[in-house]
């Protein structure tokens, strides 16, 4: 069981990490995130502009992968199923409102908002909640054996998968020319 936490911990952290610094890799890349944020669509207050929207959401991810890092301590799941809880619901407002909103979840224009975003950000908060649960009830400290490192190399997978979600559409077959 602890390695299979250490597997969820790993790809909630890799996922964190790619999505924090690839909005803030360039100046450019953080205003283009910032642009991407509709906080009008939303209903959010005024003085919560793009900019400290985007200031917030990066410090949320790499805040949150920092707890997790943390490997005795449940708090790092805890935020992760919060922080994906919250961009589960909004993209979903997004998606179900027809906003004109692209994403840039990780720093780089991956299309306009759409389920498939949702379902990402809904997986990643279950995986939260699952680490959540089974840090509570696992025994919290982690061995290091063959079957920790196997289970650090499956995280790394997944968050790969995860990371490059959107470029799984192009893995279905085109339909027959009619």
């Amino acid at each position: 069981m602890p390695e299979f936490v250490l597997a969820l911990r790993i790809l909630l952290i890799g996922v964190l990490v790619v999505a924090g610094v690839g909005k803030v890799r360039s100046s450019a890349a953080f205003q283009a995130a910032a642009d991407s944020l509709p906080v009008a669509a939303l209903a959010l207050p005024g003085w919560l502009g793009p900019r400290v929207l985007a200031t917030l959401l990066v410090a949320a991810e790499l805040i949150t992968a920092g707890a997790l890092a943390l490997w005795t301590s449940a708090i790092g799941f805890v935020l992760s199923t919060a922080l994906f809880l919250v961009m589960t619901s909004s993209l979903a407002k997004l998606v179900h409102d027809g906003a004109d909103a692209r994403c840039r979840c990780f720093g780089t224009d991956s299309g306009v908002l759409s389920g498939r975003h949702v379902v990402r950000a809904a997986a990643l908060m279950v995986v939260g909640a699952l680490g959540w649960i089974l840090q509570t009830v696992a025994h919290p400290g982690l061995p290091v054996t063959m079957t920790g490192a196997g289970a650090a190399v499956g995280g790394v997978l997944a968050a790969t998968v995860i990371i490059n979600w959107d470029l799984l559409v192009y893995l279905r077959t085109p339909a027959a020319a009619s």
